[in-house]
């Protein structure tokens, strides 16, 4: 099960990218382009981040961007040692913004099902310089939407909210950068 970006890792029933639109626009002014995230934009999650994922010990590790993509993992590792899951992630830039694709797999690298399928994309959208969001557009997974964000004291704060049986529920993780 994925519950974090890390943790996550890992976070967003959204909207689209953010418009700078004037209140009060003349007819001859230019209204600003909108702003379309980069990779750039995202840069503060590479690094190896730890924390608990309901009370199994998570770690990411996003590496430094390569062209327009942010490479990583996650893993789960419970109270015995051992690994229970295994997501490979790559958040790709394009001209539409940040995408974030997914595969969930087991300790043997066999396909994994979680309420978030095998594999899958979310869309990102940054708030603020160490704020985003991220949902999935297609319907098809329990996630609604979730968040990441930076604290002033370093740990990553993470929000999910999923829609299943018992309704809406909202869970978060915190991480903290490792060496």
């Amino acid at each position: 099960m994925r519950l974090h970006l890390l943790p996550i890792l890992l976070c967003l029933a959204l909207s689209a990218t953010l418009f700078a639109i004037p209140v009060f626009a003349e007819p001859d002014v230019q209204l600003a382009e909108p702003h379309i995230d980069t990779i750039e934009d995202i840069a503060w999650l590479v690094g190896n981040w730890q924390g608990e994922h309901f009370g199994d010990l998570a770690t990411t590790s996003l590496s430094m961007p390569t062209g327009n993509v942010i490479a990583g993992s996650y893993r789960v590792v419970n109270a015995e040692g051992i690994c229970t899951i295994i997501e490979l992630d790559c958040i790709e830039a394009s001209d539409t913004g940040l995408t974030w694709h997914y595969n969930i797999f087991g300790p043997g690298m066999e396909p994994l099902d979680s309420p978030f399928g095998q594999a899958g994309a979310w869309k990102m959208q940054c708030l603020s310089d160490t704020k985003l969001r991220y949902w999935d557009e297609s319907g098809k997974t329990a996630l609604k939407g979730g968040s990441m964000e930076l604290l002033a004291d370093g740990r990553m704060k993470s929000t999910v909210t999923l829609v299943g049986e018992k309704g809406e529920q909202t869970i978060e993780f915190f991480s903290s950068r490792v060496e």
